[in-house]
């Protein structure tokens, strides 16, 4: 099993639906919880979709209208994914402005052709303002 490094927020996301079981949330529960945009959370959402899609014991299903759910299918594998996930968790999470900081910067040094404000915040997962910001 290959696992993508998750942000601390991701986690955080996929621990909300683990504590609640079969409940369905939309984007602007995470938006107000977490207080960050709602493209912020799309992103999120999308890579968390992408990094379960590549595993067999878990899945995040949507549903128009009620939002998203965690659909676990091994609860010991997913337990075994979450605490290692939060065991690469640290300091340079992407979660952290040093952490996006780190990986822009580098990101932008290997980089042999300009990138887009819109691409270097997808690489990170959050919206061109915090790009702005943190730049």
């Amino acid at each position: 099993m290959t696992q993508e490094i998750l942000t601390k927020r991701q986690l955080d996301i996929l621990k909300i639906f683990k504590q609640h079981p079969n409940e369905y949330f939309s984007a602007n529960d995470f938006v107000n919880t977490m207080n960050v945009s709602h493209r912020t959370i799309q992103n999120d959402m999308k890579q968390l979709k992408k990094e379960l899609a590549k595993l067999d014991f878990a899945t995040l299903d949507s549903a128009t209208s009620k939002g998203t759910k965690l659909v676990v299918h091994d609860r010991d594998a997913f337990d075994d994914f979450i605490d290692h996930a939060e065991t690469t968790i640290d300091g340079n999470s992407l979660a952290y402005q040093q952490g996006r900081i780190n990986k822009l910067l580098l990101k932008l040094l290997r980089q042999r052709q300009p990138l887009s404000l819109q691409a270097l915040a997808d690489s990170v997962f959050v919206s061109k303002s915090t790009i702005l910001k943190d730049l």
